[in-house]
């Protein structure tokens, strides 16, 4: 708890001492208009600082039905529990107005892009399993089981589906809000596949 309150000071020193980004410069945002960093509840406003920028914005939620702020307060963000996050959304004059979640998760740190990386990654329980994609291979690991690569080809006809096409099958990514208890992150597309006849689900995210 006291090394809690101390990265918590540490934080709204930081993110509030530091000048907002001013005009519509984009906070550390990717081609897809995906911005990446540390989330703060601070006085009933959610507050964004990218990662590896000395500055911050305030988000707007402006996704359906606010599933966004819904989704990231009950993975735990609160005044006293800040979160690291990944958000699809575009800066305007010192805001960050939020459409999506791609990825959120309770350790409030940025992390080194993975590199050779595809365009998925997904974990699962029951039993646990991840997958990870790299060009055009999709590899699986399942527990208790060695782990497995095949090639995959990505189905893009429908925009809120995308379909991992596999010999024999394919994996199906929904895109809504999943949460992954086990692993303390959420994400915004949740996957189903099958692996030797038994069906995987679980949460999946761009990398």
């Amino acid at each position: 708890m006291h090394m809690r309150k101390n990265l918590l000071a540490v934080l709204v020193a930081g993110f509030l001492g530091m000048p907002a980004l001013a005009g519509a410069q984009a906070p550390a945002a990717s081609e897809e208009g995906l911005a990446r960093g540390l989330m703060l509840s601070h006085e009933g406003r959610m507050i964004f600082s990218p990662c590896r920028e000395r500055s911050y914005v305030e988000v707007e939620d402006v996704s359906p039905g606010g599933v966004v702020t819904s989704a990231l307060k009950k993975l735990g963000l609160s005044a006293d529990k800040p979160l690291y996050a990944e958000l699809f959304g575009e800066a305007d004059n010192g805001t960050l107005r939020t459409k999506g979640i791609n990825f959120a998760h309770v350790q409030a740190r940025c992390g080194a892009p993975l590199p050779g990386t595809g365009p998925w990654r997904a974990v699962g329980r029951n039993p646990a399993w991840s997958m990870i994609t790299a060009e055009d291979k999709l590899r699986l690991h399942v527990e208790g089981h060695p782990a497995a690569e095949v090639s995959f080809t990505e189905n893009l006809d429908d925009p809120a589906v995308t379909r991992l096409e596999v010999e024999g099958g394919q994996w199906e990514l929904r895109q809504q809000v999943c949460f992954h208890p086990d692993n303390r992150l959420l994400s915004g597309w949740a996957i189903t596949g099958e692996f030797r006849g038994k069906a995987l689900n679980g949460c999946a995210w761009k990398p």
